[in-house]
Order: C-alpha cells, then sequence, then structure tokens
C-alpha cells in the first residue's frame, strides 16, 4: 500500500476509479469511507481527523480528509456497493506531516 502525506491543516482529496472492467454493467448503489488511526491508536474523532466530504458518480468515488495529527499514520478505506450486490473495498495509508 502506498503512503500519500498530508499537512495537518490542508485537506487531502482523495478518488477510486472503481474502473468499468470490474463494475461492467453494474452501477454504485451505495459508497461509505472510514479513517481508522493505524496501530489501534483510538477513534479518529480523538485524533482530529475526518471525512468531510463524499461523492460516488460514473463508477467513481471521492472523499475529502480533514485534519489529523502529525506523526500519526491513518488508514483511509473506500467501500462500494454495486446495483448487481457486489462489494468492494480499497485502501490509502495517510502519513500526516509536521506542518509548513
Amino acid at each position: 500500500m502506498n503512503i500519500c502525506l498530508k499537512r495537518r491543516e490542508a485537506p487531502i482529496a482523495y478518488t477510486i476509479d472503481w474502473g468499468r472492467g470490474w463494475i461492467g454493467a453494474a452501477g454504485i448503489r451505495a459508497s461509505h469511507w472510514t479513517v481508522e488511526a493505524a496501530g489501534g491508536g483510538g477513534q479518529p474523532e480523538s485524533h482530529g481527523i475526518a471525512v468531510t466530504g463524499a461523492a460516488a458518480d460514473e463508477g467513481v468515488t471521492r472523499a475529502t480528509i480533514s485534519g489529523g495529527v502529525p506523526g500519526v499514520r491513518y488508514t483511509v478505506r473506500g467501500h462500494v456497493e454495486l446495483t448487481d450486490g457486489r462489494t468492494g473495498t480499497r485502501a490509502l495509508a495517510l502519513q500526516i506531516g509536521a506542518g509548513r
């Protein structure tokens, strides 16, 4: 898994293109995003990190992640349920930098 760097004060937008090869004729019925501190470091809310925006259309899901604690690594997961009943999850490791 690749690690993306993020400044605490700057939101980061993350996009997953689920690909027409995997989706086929199905569409996205539902999508949601989760953020958790790596290594069981408590609830994301206690770290001031949150998904502050999300959208889905045409086989692509998007999320905006805000906040975080410098030096802490988080796992961001995008989950989808397709109209044909299949589900999928993809993940990103996010490291919060010290700032400016």
